[in-house]
């Protein structure tokens, strides 16, 4: 979708936020002034774990758009969304270490040669992000945006934001992608859980939302959940969790 209001000869007052994973490839373009969304386009990826194969789809992406590419863009953010992340309190965190914690909370030793490691600061919460890419694809997005105001985060960072900035009361918030989805508890102001999942029916997403609300000693009517994502109010998901959970919203 491009809006008839989208002028490239405006990109350098655009910001560029862009989110990648194995399952897909998406971009949306806003107006800096109006937060305006003015394009936004989104690709499956139909092989996985294959980050040659996700630089080559890219490429074919990437030159069927000649304002893409452009080197002009006002801010630009790339979201990784995948399960090589972990959350570090701020008193614990040493940069020179972040590996060692990235490492710690996958279970297996991380080249360096292989992945990125990327830190991402929540001051507000006095917490500190720590995530992994595919260093092929990260080195590919350098190349492609040199020397550019490129911000990197990953997809817990971006919900976790959310939610605190949107919630006083005790509230979980849902975000849903095709068989993934990540799962943040806030209560005033404060992070009490997230976490990311795998799931393939409605029955394992209900499965593991009242499976965290039971580690977390949350009643299901002690508790808002917002869904965002890739859901509708008429689906088979949503259904199912309004049987289960009274306060539900997209």
């Amino acid at each position: 979708m491009i809006s008839p209001d989208f002028d490239q000869n405006n990109i350098s007052e655009y910001h560029l936020s862009i989110e990648i994973s194995d399952l897909l490839f998406r971009f949306n373009i806003k107006n800096s002034s109006e937060n305006e969304i003015l394009a936004q386009e989104e690709h499956d990826i139909v092989v996985r774990n294959n980050a040659d194969y996700l630089i080559e789809e890219l490429e074919k992406i990437y030159q069927n758009h000649d304002f893409l590419g452009s080197k002009r863009w006002k801010k630009i953010e790339i979201t990784f969304d995948n399960q090589s992340f972990t959350l570090v309190p701020n008193k614990l965190f040493q940069k020179e270490y972040a590996t060692r914690y990235l490492q710690l909370a996958k279970g297996k030793m991380i080249d360096s040669g292989e992945e990125e490691v990327i830190e991402t600061i929540h001051k507000e919460l006095e917490l500190v992000n720590i995530f992994s890419t595919d260093k092929k694809l990260f080195d590919w997005f350098s190349e492609v945006y040199p020397f550019m105001n490129v911000s990197y985060w990953h997809s817990t960072s971006k919900l976790i934001s959310y939610g605190i900035e949107n919630s006083k009361a005790q509230t979980a918030f849902v975000h849903l992608e095709k068989e993934t989805f990540i799962m943040v508890i806030t209560v005033g102001g404060n992070l009490k859980f997230c976490n990311r999942f795998s799931y393939q029916t409605a029955q394992d997403l209900l499965y593991f939302i009242i499976f965290v609300l039971n580690e977390q000693n949350i009643k299901t009517d002690e508790v808002f959940l917002r869904i965002s994502g890739k859901i509708q109010q008429d689906s088979e998901h949503y259904e199912l969790i309004s049987k289960y959970l009274p306060s539900v919203s997209i």
